[in-house]
């Protein structure tokens, strides 16, 4: 009898404590509960303006892929306005592959012919070679990859990169992939050639286009995708050094494509506001749980308000103040955060992501709240370090055509060079960690960002 009683009571209790945090997770996270929003953030939430539509090469990147048939920035219009009305009429920040069909024409016509042509300068050496190597394999002569290349070309030549700002954390990008693709094609056409001096254009049309891209961008993966854009453009350049010598208009023209980032080029304070409008539009208003994040990030385990003052708090604000910081001080302040314990209240970059309001231990209060910022913008001081990277990149790269014009090529003179720059003569590049290897040619300067290439090869056959 005593048995029986005993089960039932622990029956009870197995059955009820699922209720009871049901219901007390229902209770605190009652609208009436939600925090006032953040001044801060309420400025921030104001609505974007509309952006050109004429000229403007964030559209025409949409239509790029479409048919011979149909008009590159008409389709792209056409694209943005097509997820925007899905957007407001359901909630679904996608597109179908019916509607790229309708709209473009067809879909994937390009991802074949382009595969081979693809390389990751930010992450590996070699680029240009490579793409070379692929050019003697196949042809370029096609209608499509001509009608593909001249689009590229038009496109680097509008006058704006103005986002529409209504993208939500699933939404769907421009073919930014296929765009740098078109770029490593074109310019590897044009250094297999003897026309130096269109190579050198080439390039300063490319670097002009991806710098007004990563200041007139307005999400991370705009001013990303313009970051890799110039780290080709340096690369490619300094790959050609190799094996070519400037003079004349040649040099000074390659001189100006290696002048550094301007403050403004390298604050990416604005995308990360932009992320706080990407969470506001993200966050469910109709009754839907959000995709692709789990049950738990339900609307009514969510507190908007909440979560929306948590995330400016800990990731937004303290990248924002990163992000107006120099090299240096960037620099300085990453090693300051990796002495610090993480747990403290002012933390920055990687640790703001740590120490951000964590799931458990912790009350049932915006549950579906820190379940989702736990999962969001991982770590946001990277993004700010690759600018920096790329930065002393192309100080790395006028070092080496620096040293090419005084004709400084013996190992000896190299490393006294070297020695000169890391001593403060090249502020980008002084404390750094520059080196360089006499055995195999490599130049090269400690990345703050790890998965980055930082490092180039000099031309070592006249090297002792």
């Amino acid at each position: 009898m005593k048995s029986s009683k005993l089960f039932r009571r622990v029956v009870t209790t197995v059955v009820m404590l699922p209720i009871a945090f049901l219901l007390i997770a229902w209770l605190v996270n009652l609208s009436f509960f939600d925090e006032d929003l953040n001044p801060d953030v309420a400025g921030i939430l104001q609505p974007v303006q509309r952006p050109p539509l004429e000229r403007n090469a964030y559209f025409a990147m949409w239509g790029i892929s479409a048919t011979a048939d149909k008009d590159m920035n008409e389709s792209g219009v056409r694209l943005v306005e097509r997820y925007r009305d899905k957007l407001a009429k359901s909630g679904l920040a996608t597109l179908a592959p019916d509607d790229f069909v309708e709209i473009l024409g067809a879909v994937d016509l390009d991802e074949a012919w382009l595969s081979d042509y693809s390389c990751h300068a930010r992450t590996n050496y070699g680029c240009l070679a490579n793409t070379r190597r692929s050019l003697q394999k196949g042809s370029i002569a096609s209608s499509r990859s001509q009608l593909m290349l001249a689009r590229h070309q038009q496109i680097l030549q509008m006058q704006f990169f103005k986002n529409w700002g209504d993208s939500s954390f699933t939404a769907p990008v421009p073919p930014y992939w296929t765009f740098l693709r078109l770029s490593q094609l074109k310019l590897a056409s044009l250094s297999d050639s003897n026309l130096q001096s269109d190579f050198l254009q080439q390039l300063q049309l490319n670097i002009q286009f991806w710098k007004m891209m990563l200041v007139q961008g307005s999400e991370v993966i705009d001013k990303m995708f313009a970051i890799a854009g110039i780290w080709t453009v340096v690369q490619f350049l300094s790959e050609y050094l190799t094996t070519h010598d400037l003079s004349g208009d040649d040099l000074r023209l390659a001189m100006s494509l290696l002048a550094p980032l301007s403050a403004n080029e390298l604050n990416l304070a604005d995308a990360f506001i932009s992320e706080q409008h990407i969470l506001y539009r993200s966050l469910d208003k109709d009754g839907h749980a959000l995709p692709d994040f789990g049950p738990l990030v339900s609307p009514w385990l969510i507190q908007e308000n909440a979560t929306l003052n948590s995330y400016y708090e800990h990731v937004i604000e303290p990248v924002v103040y990163l992000s107006g910081l120099t090299g240096a001080e960037f620099f300085e302040q990453t090693t300051m955060r990796e002495q610090r314990n993480r747990s403290i209240s002012n933390a920055h970059g990687h640790d703001a992501v740590d120490a951000m309001t964590t799931v458990w231990p912790g009350t049932l209060y915006n549950l579906g709240g820190k379940v989702l910022l736990s999962k969001l913008m991982g770590y946001p001081a990277n993004y700010i370090a690759r600018v920096h990277d790329l930065n002393s990149m192309i100080s790395l790269v006028g070092l080496q055509l620096s040293m090419q014009v005084a004709e400084i090529d013996s190992s000896a003179d190299i490393l006294k060079e070297v020695a000169s720059a890391s001593s403060g003569k090249n502020t980008l590049l002084a404390g750094k960690g520059l080196s360089f290897d006499p055995t195999d040619g490599w130049l090269q300067f400690d990345c703050l960002y790890e998965r980055s290439f930082c490092k180039i090869k000099l031309d070592t056959k006249g090297v002792d």
